[in-house]
C-alpha cells in the first residue's frame, strides 16, 4: 500500500478478515501495545537487532523501514499493518519535534565565552581565539541569535573581523572594569571590523595601545561597515561601553547606529559618521530617490565624551548631508570640545553639557536645517592654567535654515558669543539664551554676530551678564539682513541692544482677522527692508529731523510703502 510517510515502498498485504477492535483494523497503538500485540518477534524487530537491521540497510545505508517489514516472511499481516501504523505515527512525533527543536534553536540564544576557546587573558596575543570565538558563532547561520562572552580578564588582540554571517551578535564582559579587549597594533588598520548588521556591544572595554597617538595615526576602535554591493543597513548598539585611545572611537558607514550609557576618552572625535556612495550599496527599487531624501537612526543618550582631541560627534564626511534623523540626549563633555561638527539635519539635541571648553561648542556647516538644539550648557573655565575657554560658543558657517537655539546657558568665551557667517541663515530662532561674560578680548565683539547680507531671524527672551560693556548685543552690519529682536535683558549693564543696520526691535500686534502688526526699532531707513502690513510702525534711531518715525501706509506683506513722518 502507498505510504504517505515513506515513497516508494512495495505494498503490505492488509488482513481483510480482521475485525473491528482487534489489532490490524486501522487502529493507531502505543507502543507498549504494539510490542504485546507482536509477540516476541515483533518486539525483536522494534526493540532490538532486527530494527537496527532495517535502519542500517545493505553496506551501512538506511533504508525504508515499511519496506523492509513488508518482505519479512516472519510477520503476520496484522502484525505488518500494526508495526508500520506504530512507524507512521512515531514518525508523526518525531517530525513534529525536530520542528519545534528548529523554531527554539533560531529564537534561543548561542552563547559561547573566550574561555571556550582557550583564550588565556593573561598578557599574551589572544588573536587568534577570540576570531576562533567569532567565526564560529557566524556559522551558525544568519537565523540564529549569537553571544560572545568576554570573562574578567585583559584580552590583548591585533585585529577581529565580524563577518556579515555573524549577524544578531551581542559581545558583553561580565563587568566594565575587570574584562577588557586591548588592540595592541598601532597601526591604521582599524582594531575591530564588522561587516554584520544588528551587533550589539554591552558592557565591552576597548582601549587602543597605551603608546598610540592620535595625533599620528588615525586608527579607528570600530569601523561598521557593509561590504560593497551590500544593502547600507547596518544597525549597531553600544550599551554601558567604554572606548578610549582611538582617532575615532566609533566610525559607522550607513544606517542605523545606538550609543547609550557610553563614554568615549582620549579620542580625536569620539563617533565619525559616514555615508557610501550610491554606487557601492544596493536599496532595492527607487535606490537614487531613496538616497537623495537621505537616511536616519542615529542616537545618543546619556553619554560621556572625556578629554576628546576635537570632539564628540562629526558628520562631515563627502556624503553628509544624506545623514539625518539624529537624537542626542542627556550627553556630558568634561574638560569638553566641540559636541558636534558638520552637518545637522532633522535633529533633536537636548540636555548636552560641555565643561572646561577650549574650542566651540557646536560647529555647523553649510547644509544644516530642521534642527533643535535646547536644555544645553557651554562653559569655558578661566580659572584652570592655562585658562579653558573657547572662542565661539556656537559656530554657524554656510546656508542654515529652520534651526531653533533654545534654553542655553553659555558662559566665558573671548570673542563672538554666536558667530554667523559665510552663508545665509534663513527662519532661524534664537530664544531663552543667557550669556555670562562673553567676549572676553579685546574687539568689537558681541553675544549675537549676523556676518554678510541676507539672514532672517529672530533672537528674543536673552539675557546678559558682565562686568564688560560691549558695542552692541545683537551685532548685524549689513543693511540686507533682518534680524528681529524682541526682549533683550542686560541687568544694568549699559551695552546697548543692537547695532549695526541690519537689526530691529520688534513688538507684535495681534489683529483679529488679519495679520499682525508690528512696532518696530531700528537703525536705517525701514523701507526697502521691513516686511509688514498696512498700519504698522517704525522708529528709527539713527534717524534725523523728519526721518525718524515711519508709518507702513501701502502694501500688505511686502517692505516698501513706509512714509516718515
Amino acid at each position: 500500500m502507498d505510504n504517505p510517510k515513506f515513497g516508494n515502498e512495495p505494498p503490505v498485504e492488509t488482513d481483510r478478515n480482521a475485525q473491528p477492535g482487534k489489532a490490524g483494523a486501522g487502529k493507531r497503538m502505543s507502543r507498549r501495545a504494539v510490542l504485546a500485540s507482536l509477540g516476541v518477534t515483533g518486539a525483536a524487530v522494534v526493540s532490538g537487532g532486527l530494527m537496527r537491521t532495517i535502519h542500517a540497510g545493505a553496506g551501512g545505508e538506511p533504508c525504508n523501514p515499511c519496506a523492509a517489514i513488508g518482505s519479512m516472511p516472519s510477520l503476520k499481516t496484522t502484525e505488518k499493518s500494526t508495526l508500520v501504523g506504530a512507524i507512521n505515527e512515531n514518525h508523526d512525533r518525531l517530525n513534529a519535534s525536530d520542528q519545534l527543536v528548529e523554531g527554539i534553536r533560531k529564537k534561543t540564544m548561542r552563547m559561547v565565552s573566550l574561555d571556550d576557546f582557550n583564550a588565556l587573558g593573561n598578557g599574551s596575543d589572544d588573536t587568534a581565539a577570540i576570531q576562533a570565538a567569532i567565526d564560529y558563532l557566524a556559522s551558525l547561520g544568519a537565523g540564529v541569535k549569537k553571544a560572545l562572552k568576554i570573562p574578567r580578564a585583559y584580552y590583548r588582540f591585533t585585529s577581529l573581523f565580524i563577518p556579515k554571517a555573524a549577524n544578531s551578535l551581542l559581545i558583553f564582559s561580565d563587568g566594565l572594569k575587570e574584562a577588557r579587549l586591548i588592540c595592541t597594533d598601532e597601526s591604521a588598520a582599524p582594531a575591530i571590523r564588522t561587516e554584520a548588521p544588528n551587533v550589539q556591544f554591552k558592557n565591552v572595554d576597548l582601549e587602543g595601545s597605551q603608546n598610540y597617538d592620535f595625533r599620528v595615526v588615525p586608527k579607528i576602535g570600530i569601523l561598521a561597515k557593509r561590504a560593497i554591493g551590500e544593502q547600507a543597513d547596518i544597525d549597531i548598539e553600544f550599551n554601558d561601553c567604554r572606548i578610549s585611545r582611538f582617532y575615532h572611537g566609533i566610525e559607522i558607514w550607513g544606517r542605523g547606529l545606538k550609543v547609550s550609557g557610553t563614554l568615549m576618552s582620549n579620542c580625536n572625535f569620539g563617533v565619525n559618521l559616514e555615508w557610501p556612495n550610491l554606487s557601492d550599496y544596493v536599496e532595492g527599487d527607487e535606490t537614487a530617490q531613496k538616497d537623495l531624501t537621505g537616511y536616519r537612526g542615529f542616537q545618543f543618550t546619556n553619554c560621556r565624551f572625556h578629554s576628546v582631541g576635537m570632539g564628540a560627534i562629526r558628520n562631515a564626511g563627502a556624503n553628509a548631508a544624506k545623514i539625518n534623523g539624529i537624537v542626542a540626549s542627556g550627553c556630558l563633555m568634561d574638560i569638553g570640545r566641540t559636541f558636534w561638527t558638520g552637518v545637522m539635519k532633522e535633529a533633536i539635541i537636548s540636555g548636552i553639557t560641555i565643561t572646561q571648553t577650549p574650542t566651540v561648542g557646536f560647529d555647523l556647516h553649510g547644509g544644516s536645517r530642521d534642527y533643535q538644539i535646547s536644555d544645553v550648557i557651554v562653559a569655558g573655565d578661566i580659572q584652570t592654567v592655562p585658562p579653558r575657554n573657547t572662542d565661539n560658543f556656537i559656530k554657524l558657517r554656510g546656508n542654515h535654515s529652520n534651526g531653533v537655539f533654545r534654553d542655553m546657558v553659555l558662559k566665558n568665551c573671548k570673542k563672538h558669543g554666536i558667530d554667523i557667517r559665510d552663508g545665509v541663515v534663513t527662519n532661524m530662532v534664537f530664544e531663552n539664551i543667557s550669556f555670562i561674560d562673553p567676549c572676553s578680548e579685546a574687539g568689537n565683539y558681541s553675544p549675537f554676530a549676523f556676518v554678510g547680507p541676507g539672514h532672517r531671524a529672530l533672537v528674543r527672551n536673552i539675557t546678559f551678564s558682565s562686568s564688560i560693556v560691549l558695542g552692541g548685543i545683537v551685532r548685524t552690519p549689513d543693511a540686507a539682513a533682518d534680524i528681529q529682536v524682541e526682549g533683550v535683558f542686560t541687568f544694568g549693564n549699559m551695552t546697548p541692544v543692537l547695532v549695526g543696520s541690519g537689526n530691529r526691535s520688534a513688538r507684535r500686534i495681534h489683529v483679529a482677522g488679519a495679520n499682525d502688526r508690528i512696532e518696530a526699532i531700528g537703525s536705517g531707513s525701514p523701507e526697502g527692508v521691513v516686511t509688514a502690513d498696512i498700519g504698522s510702525t517704525y522708529r528709527r534711531i539713527d534717524g534725523l529731523a523728519g526721518s525718524v518715525f515711519y508709518v507702513k501706509e501701502s502694501g500688505n506683506g511686502t517692505n516698501t510703502g513706509w512714509v516718515a513722518k
